[in-house]
């Protein structure tokens, strides 16, 4: 595909910060200074982190923070972000309880706010697992 190939959104674009593969076109040098729509910027990976939690025992709608290690993650890093019950030997489980990530916010401080619920009357042990895309 080549630039002229790509699509034009008028006032509604970003530019390219750094370098957006394209199979058949130009290269990746092509594009840079090109415009593209708003969420279809494609950049290289730099990094990918796993990191968990287990310190919670939670019921009902919570916001934590989580600290993770020093430059895992930053306000562009996409973080995903799941959770489960841990069984009593510390070990991941499926339970009865419905769980949801509702909200997952990257701070520039190395922390990650998430918003996620507990259906369940009693506090439960929980792990979060992160992956970090930087």
């Amino acid at each position: 595909m080549s630039i002229e190939a790509l699509p034009r959104y008028g006032d509604e674009v970003a530019e390219v910060h750094g370098t957006v593969p394209v199979k058949g076109g130009e290269g990746e040098a092509a594009l840079a200074g090109f415009k593209v729509p708003p969420g279809e910027i494609h950049t290289n990976i730099s990094s990918i982190f796993w990191h968990f939690d287990d310190s919670l025992r939670a019921k009902g709608l919570n916001v934590h923070r989580f600290t993770l290690p020093d430059g895992f993650v930053n306000s562009v890093s996409q973080v995903m972000v799941s959770i489960c019950e841990l069984d009593p030997n510390g070990r991941p489980k499926v339970g009865s309880a419905p769980m949801s990530i509702l909200n997952v916010a990257p701070l520039n401080n190395g922390a990650v706010d998430v918003a996620y619920r507990v259906d369940w009357n009693d506090l439960l042990p929980l792990r979060f697992n992160f992956i970090i895309v930087n």
